[in-house]
């Protein structure tokens, strides 16, 4: 059985694993090259899930998202961020307002009224009950 002490350094390193990828994966991004950061981003996001950074999840799935957006798939990427935003309020983070300007933006950029957005928030809700986003995450990903 494994100690406290190794229990968490399991998951400081998991959480640094993490942090290495998600930071190539920004890089990816940043060039251009989409398909790389949204496989890291992917892994990434599992491994956030797993030790429970709601934090670094929150911003994982809004940049899976926002890259699905630029990729043309705005409603899947809508989805992932209107997650993030959720998630941000939940623990109170910062970044909430980041995120509610890229909803406001993809929101805009739909045409969605505020009852279709209500309710994709609503789906989006259920979804992350249910497998927490992976579904929205494989929709905003597009066919790989």
């Amino acid at each position: 059985m494994m100690t406290q002490e190794q229990i968490n350094q399991q998951k400081r390193d998991k959480a640094d694993e993490a942090a290495v990828l998600h930071n190539q994966a920004s890089i990816d991004m940043e060039h251009g090259d989409y398909d790389p950061a949204q496989e890291k981003y992917r892994k990434v996001l599992e491994i956030e899930q797993q030790i429970d950074d709601k934090a670094n999840e929150a911003t994982t799935c809004a940049q899976i998202g926002i890259i699905a957006a630029m990729e043309g798939r705005v409603e899947e990427g809508l989805r992932l961020v209107a997650l993030s935003s959720m998630i941000l309020d939940e623990i109170d983070h910062d970044d909430f307002e980041r995120a509610m300007l890229w909803i406001n933006r993809l929101v805009s950029e739909l045409e969605c009224s505020p009852d279709r957005f209500e309710a994709m928030c609503g789906a989006v809700v259920e979804a992350y009950r249910q497998d927490q986003g992976r579904g929205l995450v494989e929709a905003a990903l597009g066919a790989r």
